[in-house]
């Protein structure tokens, strides 16, 4: 045990009794247990009941939170502070649990022994009020900075000077700078996952094809927004060996990175098939084959995969699975363009069977993914395939461009308020 003049001048430094004279703390040492932990010991649990606070004399505690999801190092107390004196002073079960880091010595402070000397000595009740107003106020910074923190990794800010300013400021928080030391680490750790998910964003957009002209008469136009930074959905169009144009919409299981590299496969193994001269249905079956093979995350792609001839406007058309391509006639008719097999990937050795429709003077092709029909309304209804063949039939559609923004702006007005829930790609395919 420590001599007494040692025990009074720690206690004479601990936020909870430095106010009081040093006779009164020397006739509470002459009451007080002194308590020795070996590393590891644990002190108190929490939930446990307790009448009694600890001042640390020698050694330190760590302060650990158990939650439904694990326990939190909340803090690391050394000599001269003290733990679990809300017990002291309520009838509060333990709120953390406190054990020993290395060899550990304590001084218990029972609450009938802080009664009777406030009791004996009035003014002492204020030096205690004094020294939990100062541990109160010692928690202001945290809370603040873990205010700070929690907001900006909601908004996945990443700005370098609240990064800096929670950095600086951790380390006047005593023993909360751990704690968040790791939260600048998680959000410097977030920021550069933004960054390389921007970067992944703008690869997948540098992919999708560009203008291309179909000579006289003709237009086409389309336009992608993921759900996420990175999406599943993809389009494309390119020029085939006997001069037709090839066009492609796909929408693949699942959003975000998973479903980027699914479609970024997907999309290679069709444009080269196709490029290297096969039909259109042969080329989703090869690479139905490809994908299905190992395919141990059973992601599948919905392809509306189609070719068309700018001199006669002959299409011929595959629908893997995938939504109903709409063929506008220039009388506002619409015939749908259905599914002639299933999705790619989804299961072994499918042959898949190609249809055809011409495209007329006047008339327009729409091809969408789901994000389109199951865009969800803050009441939780669907967009469906009804509103869509609505908007198209109701609306005059004289370009391409006139026709994606009469749909995003249909789909956009029914969807305010709910969070997009999954990726939207429209492309259009006018002949005048």
């Amino acid at each position: 045990m420590l001599p007494s003049s040692d025990a009074i001048e720690a206690m004479r430094h601990g936020s909870l009794l430095g106010e009081l004279e040093p006779s009164i703390l020397a006739a509470l040492l002459e009451q007080a247990e002194m308590v020795e932990l070996a590393d590891g010991q644990c002190l108190f649990r929490q939930g446990e009941a307790g009448d009694a606070a600890y001042l640390v004399v020698a050694g330190s505690v760590a302060v650990v939170v158990e939650t439904p999801l694990g326990e939190v190092a909340m803090a690391t107390l050394g000599p001269q502070q003290v733990v679990g004196e809300i017990a002291v002073f309520t009838d509060l079960a333990r709120t953390a649990t406190v054990q020993a880091i290395g060899e550990t010595l304590l001084l218990r402070l029972e609450r009938a022994q802080l009664a009777e000397t406030i009791a004996n000595h009035p003014k002492t009740a204020f030096g205690l009020i004094g020294a939990l107003g100062r541990r109160v106020h010692a928690l202001n910074q945290p809370l603040a900075l873990l205010t700070l923190a929690a907001q900006a990794l909601e908004r996945g800010d990443g700005d370098s000077r609240i990064l800096a300013r929670i950095a600086d400021e951790s380390a006047d928080v005593g023993p909360f700078a751990r704690s968040f030391q790791k939260i600048v680490a998680e959000m410097e750790g977030k920021q550069a996952r933004r960054q390389e998910l921007a970067v992944a964003s703008r690869l997948q957009q540098s992919i999708l094809p560009k203008p291309v002209n179909l000579g006289p008469g003709w237009e086409m136009a389309a336009f992608m927004k993921p759900a996420r930074d990175v999406g599943g959905d993809f389009y494309d169009w390119f020029p085939t060996r006997d001069g037709r144009i090839a066009l492609l919409v796909a929408d693949v299981s699942g959003k975000g990175v998973p479903a980027a590299l699914f479609m970024a496969v997907s999309r290679t193994l069709i444009r080269a098939t196709v490029q290297a001269g096969a039909s259109i249905e042969a080329a989703l079956s090869s690479a139905n084959a490809q994908l299905e093979a190992d395919n141990d995350e059973a992601m599948f792609v919905t392809v509306f995969l189609a070719e068309f001839n700018p001199a006669d406007g002959s299409l011929r058309y595959v629908n893997a699975g995938h939504c109903d391509g709409c063929l506008r006639h220039a009388d506002g008719t619409l015939a749908m363009l259905g599914t002639t097999g299933p999705a790619v990937a989804l299961r072994p050795n499918v042959s898949y069977r190609a249809e055809t429709a011409i495209i007329r003077a006047g008339d327009l092709l729409l091809l969408s993914s789901d994000g389109v029909s199951e865009a969800f309304s803050v009441a939780g209804d669907l967009f469906g395939d009804d509103r869509l063949a609505e908007v198209l039939r109701e609306r005059p559609m004289a370009s391409v461009a006139g026709a994606l923004e009469a749909v995003a702006a249909a789909v956009t007005a029914f969807a305010t308020g709910a969070e997009q829930s999954d990726d939207i790609t429209c492309l259009a395919l006018r002949r005048s």
